[in-house]
């Protein structure tokens, strides 16, 4: 009897540290990525597994028997929790906000499996007491183990191959398992197949999970979707360019079309007309590829070192004719790597221009790419004379952070462009530069087109608003965005909803 008690320890633990990583990763996903997210399950986790071994304890105090007969009866009903639970989710968001809706879930899910943990050491005991500790400890290793191992597993291979409904279903076939193991040991090999070859059977029938989230929270269903364990990106179609969403939050537009400019891609073309004749440029975060396609249109580009963190957006890519040709360009070389890290490890590499496709600044992480530290890393990797532009996405405090590290730093739309030189002469006069565009060998622009003479116009001629000028129209100081402040985030950040 040894080994089950071991056995049920260790299942249980991989199984509700595995749903703990699944909620964090729908709860954010369904929020857009709100940093408060990831401690609100913390929180609710924690609660719960108190709560579920509160409860466990009162279970140990009668025969053994018995003790195995509520164990089994509360694994059970936690299989038919984890298996109804996402179909609730969806359901119950549509009609609250996400944390209402994710409050009960969590805390049940969690209450549940923590029941089995007293019970699992209680059945794991020896009664000789100096046996006591020795026993109680092989069960308690057995559980840290599964709820290292479990998470381990989701995290760096089963997210890159299966859906989130899938995984779900996947803890509650651990539990099924684990109940049979400790109903009778030699049920637990035909219950493992049997769950198996049904879960193989019901899995294309499960409802998409992440594309009900999307189409409940954004309002449209998303036209193509792809999840890997670095994020969730999909795509929901417009006539200006379809829609790209990292995380189930706005990640731009499929469009390289100044004079459409549905996703701001005038801001590219800005960026890259105050720099005479840009030739090295650095692109930290790919999204749909359209600021790639347009910077690879100016002539005097010769290398676009692309890093992004997530291989989805590869795939996104690969889809769109539009943007496709960077994948083969030989002149760009896209970098799957975190940019901050990326930019650390290549002190050498040096650029004329950097663009930063930087997140909303409240979600999650946002203050990575929007730090004095991180303005301070851009400096030390520009030319002289080098330029960057990061989207500020509404916050003044990018703007101060920049204005701090940088002697020439200006609003241009919704983004900041910096710089140790004063740019604004020369994108006062890259009327020429942008006119000499070339997609594939073909003139992006008609200089005798009234239509391309007004689009080009409105780019070189776009007011730079200095930061005074941004805290008047705020009507407050803005303040300096750190690593450790977190100002974007939380001070200045969205609100829960």
């Amino acid at each position: 009897m040894k080994w089950m008690p071991r056995g049920l320890a260790f299942i249980v633990g991989a199984a509700s540290l595995i749903q703990e990583i699944l909620w964090v990763r729908l709860a954010g996903f369904a929020t857009g990525g709100l940093p408060e997210v990831f401690g609100i399950v913390l929180g609710l986790y924690l609660i719960g597994v108190a709560a579920g071994a509160y409860f466990g304890r009162r279970l140990c105090v009668t025969d053994m028997c018995a003790v195995r007969r509520s164990a089994v009866i509360v694994l059970c009903v936690s299989v038919v929790f984890d298996f109804t639970v996402l179909f609730i989710f969806v359901r119950a968001i549509g009609v609250m906000p996400v944390v209402v809706a994710l409050m009960p879930l969590v805390f049940i899910g969690a209450a549940l499996k923590s029941v089995l943990f007293p019970v699992a050491h209680h059945l794991g005991s020896n009664d000789a007491l100096q046996w006591k500790g020795g026993s109680f400890s092989k069960v308690y290793f057995s559980n840290v183990i599964g709820c290292t191992l479990g998470p381990l597993v989701v995290t760096v291979w089963a997210m890159d191959v299966l859906p989130i409904e899938q995984l779900f279903l996947l803890t509650a076939g651990m539990t099924l398992v684990a109940a049979s193991w400790v109903a009778r040991r030699w049920l637990v090999f035909p219950i493992a197949v049997i769950f198996a070859a049904g879960a193989l059977a019901i899995a294309p029938l499960l409802p998409r999970l992440m594309v009900n989230v999307a189409t409940v929270t954004g309002g449209i269903e998303p036209s193509w979707l792809v999840e890997r364990k670095e994020g969730v990106v999909h795509t929901v179609p417009d006539s200006q360019g379809d829609f790209v969403y990292g995380g189930n939050a706005y990640d731009g537009r499929i469009n390289i079309d100044l004079r459409r400019n549905s996703n701001k891609i005038d801001r590219v073309y800005a960026a890259m007309a105050a720099v005479v004749a840009p030739r090295r440029v650095l692109v930290v975060g790919m999204s749909g590829g359209s600021w790639t396609r347009v910077i690879s249109s100016f002539q005097s580009v010769e290398t676009i070192d692309v890093v992004e963190i997530n291989p989805a957006y590869k795939q996104l890519v690969a889809r769109y004719s539009e943007v496709a040709p960077i994948l083969v360009d030989p002149r760009i070389n896209i970098h799957i790597a975190d940019g901050r890290r990326w930019l650390r490890s290549h002190v050498d590499n040096h650029y004329d221009v950097i663009v930063v496709n930087s997140t909303f600044h409240w979600r999650s992480g946002a203050t990575m790419l929007l730090s004095r530290e991180f303005f301070e890393l851009l400096e030390g990797h520009l030319n002289e004379g080098g330029l960057a532009l990061v989207n500020t996405t509404g916050s003044p405090e990018v703007l101060k952070t920049a204005d701090a590290v940088f002697e020439h730093a200006y609003l241009f739309g919704n983004s900041v462009m910096m710089s140790r030189k004063d740019y604004r002469p020369t994108l006062r006069s890259g009327t020429a530069s942008i006119f000499a565009t070339r997609f594939d060998g073909v003139a992006a622009f008609n200089a005798n087109r009234v239509e391309d003479q007004r689009a080009i116009a409105a780019v070189v001629n776009a007011p730079l608003l200095a930061i005074g000028e941004v805290e008047l129209r705020s009507g407050r100081s803005a303040e300096i965005n750190t690593d450790k402040r977190m100002l974007t985030e939380y001070k200045y950040g969205e609100q829960l909803r």
